[in-house]
């Protein structure tokens, strides 16, 4: 006969599985911890599908936060980083800040490609990274149709203030797997491919290949603090870094949210070119151009950049516009959209 023996161990943790959600994933960082009697010590973050616990490893000591039934569904897709731990679910992309353990609703900005474009179907194929050397999360994911992933969001968590910081979309990314060695991020692909990100700090590191890369800047609607009014709209002023000259920049604007954008003037910025007189001689570090918008009436105005030109790098800095106030005349009256 044998005889059995009970032998404690504590190299395992309960995390509450009464509640019977699947573990999703786990992540930690340093900071404030949320119990009372630990100092800065090792947290770990427990996420499931509908709630987030935090571990005090040290302590062995497991608490809910309070998510309102906000958990992470995306597995792959929790990343930490300087700023928290990034993670995603069906609703969009979150942030679980240190030290207070707030959570923070950051895909506000791409809310309409989250819900219309993003495959909720093979959640396991959507893969996050950090790359921190340009402070940015990468999410690479499957859009709707695709047999593998495609494209990623990338969301620049550096450039933040009291709003969440740009997003970016990228395609011909057929992103599995990250990695990052000293400042090189390299993706691995479902073919058994490698790839790293291209930064040799030349005019090259705007093509693919012999072809183009496309960028493309689209700028959110805006309705400038009254949305129930019409506005004039006499110029837009664009401002462009200048690290090379540049052939092939497109400008384009639609108003009240229609997909269909006009192209403004046509122009050339070469260094030679931008001086006017007024500022000292030698190479801008902007160009600054005024395009004329043919006295345009809206309620909404959205803008887009674009360059298609190989080896043609586009930095937008800023957008300024001369526009005025009108009223509510040309709104389409509700009384008048039904036959009487």
């Amino acid at each position: 006969l044998t005889t059995t023996e009970r032998i404690e161990t504590r190299s395992w943790v309960d995390v509450n599985p009464a509640d019977g959600q699947a573990i999703t994933g786990i992540s930690s960082f340093y900071g404030d911890s949320t119990f009372s009697d630990a100092s800065k010590g090792g947290v770990v973050v427990v996420f499931k599908e509908y709630s987030i616990y935090v571990l005090d490893a040290r302590n062995r000591i497991v608490e809910q936060l309070d998510t309102q039934g906000l958990g992470c569904t995306y597995p792959r897709s929790i990343v930490s980083s300087s700023k928290g731990i990034l993670f995603a679910n069906n609703a969009g992309v979150y942030r679980l800040l240190p030290g207070s353990f707030r959570i923070e609703y950051v895909s506000s900005f791409i809310e309409r490609y989250w819900e219309n474009e993003v495959s909720s179907e093979d959640r396991e194929s959507a893969v996050g990274f950090s790359d921190t050397n340009q402070q940015v999360y990468v999410l690479g994911h499957k859009t709707n149709g695709d047999a593998r992933p495609t494209k990623a969001l990338a969301y620049a968590y550096n450039k933040e203030g009291n709003t969440p910081g740009a997003w970016s979309l990228y395609t011909n990314y057929p992103a599995l797997t990250w990695n990052f060695i000293d400042t090189i991020s390299y993706f691995g692909d479902s073919q058994g491919n490698v790839f790293k990100l291209r930064d040799s700090n030349t005019s090259t590191d705007y093509r693919d290949d012999d072809q183009p890369i496309v960028a493309e800047i689209r700028l959110r609607p805006l309705h400038f603090g009254d949305s129930s009014i019409r506005k004039y709209l006499s110029s837009v002023f664009v401002h462009l870094r200048n690290t090379k000259s540049t052939t092939g920049t497109k400008v384009y604007l639609a108003t009240d949210l229609s997909n269909n954008f006009k192209e403004l003037d046509k122009f050339e910025a070469n260094i030679d070119d931008v001086l006017n007189g007024i500022e000292d001689r030698g190479q801008p570090r902007v160009i600054s151009l005024r395009f004329s918008t043919n006295k345009s009436k809206f309620q909404y105005l959205q803008n887009k950049i674009v360059n298609d030109i190989k080896d043609e790098g586009l930095e937008l800095t800023m957008l300024e516009y001369r526009l005025a106030g009108l009223n509510s005349a040309g709104t389409t009256e509700a009384a008048r959209t039904t036959k009487k």
